[in-house]
C-alpha cells in the first residue's frame, strides 16, 4: 500500500497534476464594515444624499517588487481600475496613476518634509477631494516556479488538465482617508487566489479585455468588484463636504465644489469651523456648526454660497461646509 502511494505521489509529481491550494476565487479577509459613522442614514434620494463625493485613488505601494516583474505597472492600472467600478452617479473618482503615498512627500514653508497625514490632507485639497483611496500590494507572487513544458499540455487535447499553472496569491490592502485631516477613516486586507495562466511573456495589456479573460484577471476582477463595494458602502453615508476657498465678503464665500457634484441654485448646507475627521468608527468629532449656508450661483467646479445668520457670525476661508 505504502509503494502503491509513493508511485501515485511520483506520477502525479511528473505530470505536474498536484496542486496544493485553497479554495479558488476571491476571498475577504474580514467582516464587511457597515455604515456606522452615521447610523440613521438611509442613503435614499434626498437632495442631501444625491451630491457627487469626490475621491482621489492613489497608486498602490508595492511590497516586494521583485514579484511583479512580469507585471509591471499593475499598481497603476489596479488603481484606475477600481476609480473606473465607482458608481459615478453618486461618486467623482480621480485616478492619480503616478502618485502613492510613499512617492508624494511635498515640504512645507520652512522646508521641512510633510508627515504622511499632512501628505494626504495635501493631495486631497490639490484635487479638491473629500476622500482619498490609496492601498498596498502586500502579495501577488507565484507560489512556485512555472514549469514551461508542462505549461505547453494546455496546448495539446486530454493534456491541458495535466498542465501545470503556478498559483498566485493575491493580497491587497485598500486604506481610505479623510481628505480634510490626512487621517485614516479604515482600511480592510482582501485576498485571492489564482491560477497563472495568463501568458506574461506577451505584451498583453494590464487590466485589459484579453488579460481579465485569464484566471488571473478573474481573480482581480473580482477584488475590484470586493473593494469598490466596500469603498462605496463605507462613504455612502458620510455626508457631503467642501472647503470655503476664498472669501468674497465676510458672508460670502466660494466653495470648492459645484455643479459636477449635483449643486443647484437654492441648495443649503451647514457650515463648520475647526472640523476633525469624523473617524467611522470614532464619533468624538471636534467642531464647531458656524451657521447655514445657501447656495447662491453655481460653477462646473465651485459655487457661491451666502451665509444665512442673524447671530453675527462670518465665514473664514478654510471652513467647511457639509450636507447636514
Amino acid at each position: 500500500m505504502r509503494l502503491a502511494r509513493i508511485a501515485a505521489l511520483a506520477l502525479c509529481l511528473f505530470l505536474s497534476a498536484c496542486q496544493l491550494m485553497p479554495t479558488k476565487g476571491p476571498t475577504h479577509l474580514v467582516h464587511p464594515i457597515a455604515s456606522v459613522a452615521y447610523p440613521d442614514c438611509r442613503g435614499d434620494d434626498q437632495a442631501r444624499f444625491s451630491y457627487r463625493k469626490r475621491l482621489v485613488f492613489l497608486r498602490l505601494d508595492v511590497k516586494d517588487r521583485a514579484q511583479l516583474l512580469a507585471l509591471h505597472g499593475i499598481e497603476s492600472r489596479f488603481a484606475e481600475a477600481l476609480g473606473e467600478r465607482i458608481d459615478r452617479n453618486k461618486y467623482h473618482p480621480i485616478a492619480l496613476s503616478d502618485t502613492n503615498l510613499q512617492a508624494a512627500q511635498p515640504v512645507d514653508l520652512h522646508g521641512k518634509t510633510m508627515t504622511p497625514q499632512k501628505t494626504t490632507a495635501e493631495l486631497a485639497r490639490r484635487h479638491r477631494a473629500q476622500f482619498v483611496i490609496a492601498g498596498e500590494i502586500i502579495d501577488m507572487g507565484q507560489q512556485q516556479n512555472r514549469n514551461y513544458i508542462s505549461r505547453n499540455y494546455r496546448k495539446v487535447k486530454y493534456l491541458d488538465r495535466f498542465a501545470n499553472d503556478p498559483a498566485r496569491m493575491i493580497v491587497i490592502r485598500l486604506d481610505v482617508y479623510d481628505g480634510s485631516t490626512g487621517m485614516l477613516l479604515d482600511h480592510e486586507v482582501f485576498k485571492a487566489w489564482s491560477k497563472d495562466t495568463a501568458d506574461l511573456d506577451r505584451k498583453t495589456t494590464l487590466m485589459g479585455g484579453e488579460f481579465m479573460q485569464s484566471p488571473l484577471g478573474a481573480a482581480l476582477d473580482g477584488l475590484l468588484e470586493q473593494q469598490s463595494e466596500y469603498v462605496e458602502a463605507l462613504l455612502s453615508c458620510i455626508p457631503m463636504q467642501a472647503e470655503v476657498l476664498r472669501m468674497q465678503s465676510s458672508e460670502q464665500a466660494v466653495l470648492s465644489i459645484g455643479a459636477s457634484q449635483g449643486l443647484r441654485p437654492g441648495d443649503k448646507f451647514k457650515v463648520y469651523r475647526s472640523m476633525q475627521a469624523a473617524g467611522v468608527h470614532d464619533q468624538n468629532v471636534s467642531q464647531r456648526l458656524i451657521g447655514s449656508l445657501l447656495i447662491k450661483d453655481v460653477y462646473p467646479e465651485h459655487a457661491l454660497g451666502q451665509l444665512e445668520d442673524d447671530s453675527g457670525a462670518s465665514l473664514r476661508q478654510g471652513d467647511w461646509v457639509r450636507a447636514w
